[in-house]
């Protein structure tokens, strides 16, 4: 087989809040966030020219494992996204890894990268940028994204951005089952 080309250009922004997701409530995103702010076990992450610190869980042989224990509040989330992966791609969702990013300031970032499996991306808290093949996007509180190869990066904060706050980011990597076969 051969290797799947990543996808570029633009991607599509939707919020979990709004009347077409009414996935979780405003409420609910503010609980989530703070819960992860507490119960976070955050380390900073490694090999990395840009700050930020990170939290997860690996899936062991593509099987849902449960999260942590100290993570164990997003076993619902999780749930309710891994069941809006497969509808939307009508097929098996392979869970590989659950990513959590911290970013607590505004040198805080994440350099631009790519990476070989898909991914979705939630995030929670402050309005930061999201820089996607180029394409500046401001996720606020609920916002989410789907990658599947983009470069992608969380610059810090520009000197005329309003810094007011931390800002975390749930990252989902998966690929699906009919390309599991392919190198990935």
């Amino acid at each position: 087989p051969t290797r799947r080309r990543p996808r570029s250009g633009p991607v599509k922004k939707v919020n979990l809040c709004d009347e077409g997701a009414h996935i979780m409530t405003e409420s609910q995103l503010d609980e989530l966030f703070a819960a992860l702010m507490v119960e976070g076990q955050w380390r900073p992450y490694p090999a990395s020219t840009l700050r930020r610190q990170v939290d997860g869980w690996n899936f062991e042989d593509g099987i849902r494992t449960s999260p942590p224990k100290h993570l164990g509040f997003l076993s619902d989330l999780v749930a309710i996204l891994w069941a809006a992966l497969q509808y939307r791609h009508g097929e098996s969702v392979i869970p590989m890894q659950m990513l959590l990013c911290l970013y607590t300031s505004s040198e805080d970032g994440c350099p631009d990268h790519r990476h070989a499996t898909r991914q979705l991306t939630l995030s929670l808290g402050r309005q930061r940028c999201l820089k996607v093949d180029g394409y500046r996007y401001w996720m606020g509180h609920g916002d989410m994204v789907e990658l599947d190869g983009q470069y992608h990066g969380v610059p810090p904060s520009a000197p005329e951005d309003v810094y007011v706050g931390p800002r975390i980011s749930i990252n989902l990597f998966y690929a699906l089952r009919s390309l599991s076969l392919i190198h990935i």
